[in-house]
């Protein structure tokens, strides 16, 4: 008897290790350690519980060792208590981790009525919760205990437990990488904050906000360039002649409603727009800002069609001369249209007189000086 509470003390008390940032109060002193060993191995396991302080988690403690120390009777004993004490809960409350050490337990005791029991009831316990919450990586535990619980019974449902606990470890994975990305950006340390952010996606293939950041910070080089306008009638949600507020938003959404006159321009929005071209919003026969695209094209219900962009509106709307091609291409009777056949010339303009524009939106074009472009 003796012989076990000096294995409690080297545990416990004996190292004054800390519990959840206090130090374990079942075996901070020699002679609470003895006694609780004295009561445990005389079955007197209510004034056991009394001595410690009723705190179950260090109750949970002293049990695991006895595990350890193949001590099972007492181990046993006090995770019977342990449920004992919340079979009053709701069953989703209930703790799921006694029951699955005393499933353990009773089969290594030889005891398989017992044993399949309390397999039973953990069993019955994570897939209430897991089936009654919206999943989440909370529930990481979760998938995990049941996985170890059906390793021996249901081996093929462990293994899809433990995959989704893999699913939901790389998703809070990823939300660590990207925190750590935020991070380092306020630090102003961009080129590491952009290594965490790639984490994030790798880790996690469908992160927006990881995406914005990575392509909000990349400088493209040579990116397409695109005529935005409104209709006589709005195609797009947040666009309209008589509303500019989303090119005060660094990064505000665009959503585009679908609309049989602009089907085919709604198809470009979706299928060749891509994250670093960039948009120049025409409105009046004037450029009146300029954005980045952001993000790839993805659908909102009940939105229609959306990309994240980056703007900047222009303090001076660009005006062209009417004669010019450029201002030719840009009015026409389009809301969205690639600018491919006037790109050099419109870069050359934009170059001159939006610069400070183009190096916030972090694009440029290495196209060389001698490539004549029309003059505005």
């Amino acid at each position: 008897m003796e012989s076990v509470a000096e294995e409690l003390l080297d545990c416990f008390g004996g190292y004054g290790i800390e519990y959840e940032e206090e130090e374990c109060r079942a075996c901070e002193y020699e002679r609470e350690c003895r006694e609780v060993t004295d009561l445990l191995m005389g079955g007197r396991i209510e004034e056991a519980f009394d001595v410690i302080g009723e705190d179950k988690k260090i109750f949970m403690k002293i049990a695991e060792h006895y595990d350890d120390l193949e001590i099972l009777e007492i181990s046993t004993m006090i995770y019977e208590f342990l449920v004992e004490l919340d079979s009053f809960k709701p069953l989703i409350e209930r703790d799921h981790v006694p029951r699955g050490q005393l499933y353990y337990n009773y089969d290594s005791l030889g005891d398989k009525e017992k044993a399949k029991k309390y397999f039973n009831e953990a069993k019955e316990i994570l897939n209430k919760r897991l089936r009654t919450w919206r999943k989440s990586p909370e529930h990481i535990d979760d998938f995990i205990a049941l996985g170890y619980l059906l390793l021996d019974e249901d081996p093929k449902e462990a293994e899809r437990n433990f995959e989704s606990a893999m699913i939901y470890i790389k998703l809070l994975l990823g939300s660590v990488y990207f925190g750590l990305g935020e991070a380092l950006k306020n630090q102003g340390k961009i080129e590491k904050a952009m290594e965490m952010w790639k984490k994030a996606m790798e880790l996690e293939l469908e992160d927006l906000h990881a995406e914005l950041r990575i392509n909000f910070y990349t400088e493209f080089k040579n990116p397409r360039v695109w005529k935005i306008a409104p209709a006589d009638y709005s195609v797009w949600e947040n666009w309209s002649e008589t509303d500019l507020s989303h090119l005060k938003s660094e990064d505000s959404m665009l959503y585009y409603k679908r609309d049989d006159e602009f089907e085919k321009e709604l198809e470009k929005f979706i299928q060749d727009l891509k994250p670093g071209d960039v948009l120049l919003a025409w409105l009046g026969n004037k450029i009146v800002g300029m954005g980045k695209v952001l993000s790839k094209c993805f659908r909102l219900v009940g939105r229609g069609h959306a990309r994240k962009v980056r703007w900047i509106a222009l303090d001076k709307p660009l005006e062209l001369e009417e004669n010019c091609k450029v201002y030719r291409k840009m009015s026409l009777n389009t809301v969205i249209e690639p600018l491919d056949d006037v790109e050099k010339d419109i870069v050359s303009i934009i170059k001159k007189k939006c610069q400070k524009i183009l190096e916030n939106l972090r694009v440029t074009w290495d196209w060389k000086e001698n490539e004549t472009a029309e003059k505005i």
